[in-house]
C-alpha cells in the first residue's frame, strides 16, 4: 500500500510541476494557428470579406492585460464590427463573448483564468451582440442572451434594451464601448 501511495504523490507532484510547460506549449500552438489564420485571411479582410474578417477578429483576440504577443484586442474588435455589420452571426456572438469578458477559446487555463480577472466587460453591449447573434441564427446565443440579462442590474438592462434595440447599429468599437 506504502508503494501505491509514494506512486500517486509522485504522479500528483509530477504533473503539478509539469503544467507550468504544458500550459506555455498549449499557448504556443494557439499562437502559431492565429498567426498563419491571420496570414490566409488579412487581404480578403481588408477587401471586404466578412468571413474573412472574423478569422482575421479571432485571430487577434484577445490580450489578457495590455498587448500580448500577437493578440491585440482593440484590433480584433475592429475587424469583428465589420464582419457584424454585413451581417455575419459568428462575428456577432464573438462580440458579445468579448463584451462579457470571455475572450479565450479552448482548453487554455492559465490564459483563461488570467482573462477572468482582468477582462474588462461592458454587459448591456454584451447583451445586445448576443441578441443580434440570436437573430441571425446563432445557436448559442439564447442561452447567452438569457444569462446575461439575469446577471445585469436593471440600470444595466435598460441600456442593454436600447443598444438591443439599435440591431447591427448597436455600440461596437472598442474605444466607444469601454469608454461608457
Amino acid at each position: 500500500m506504502k508503494n501505491v501511495t509514494w506512486k500517486i504523490v509522485l504522479l500528483c507532484a509530477t504533473a503539478a510541476l509539469t503544467a507550468g510547460c504544458a500550459a506555455a506549449a498549449v499557448e504556443a500552438a494557439y499562437g502559431a494557428k492565429a498567426k498563419a489564420t491571420y496570414e490566409n485571411n488579412i487581404d480578403a479582410a481588408n477587401k471586404g470579406d466578412k468571413v474573412a474578417q472574423f478569422k482575421v477578429g479571432e485571430a487577434l483576440c484577445c490580450e489578457v492585460n495590455g498587448r500580448d504577443g500577437g493578440y491585440d484586442t482593440r484590433r480584433s474588435v475592429e475587424y469583428l464590427c465589420k464582419s457584424a455589420a454585413q451581417g455575419y452571426g459568428p462575428a456577432m456572438y464573438k462580440l458579445g463573448r468579448i463584451y462579457n469578458g470571455d475572450t479565450v477559446d479552448g482548453v487554455r487555463l492559465m490564459r483563461r483564468a488570467a482573462a477572468a480577472a482582468m477582462a474588462p466587460t461592458n454587459p448591456p453591449i454584451a447583451y445586445a451582440w448576443f441578441s443580434n447573434a440570436k437573430d441571425y441564427g446563432q445557436k448559442d446565443a439564447a442561452d447567452a442572451v438569457e444569462e446575461e440579462w439575469k446577471e445585469m442590474t436593471p440600470q444595466q438592462r435598460e441600456v442593454a434594451k436600447m443598444q438591443a434595440g439599435r440591431g447591427l447599429g448597436a455600440t461596437c468599437r472598442w474605444e466607444e464601448t469601454m469608454s461608457k
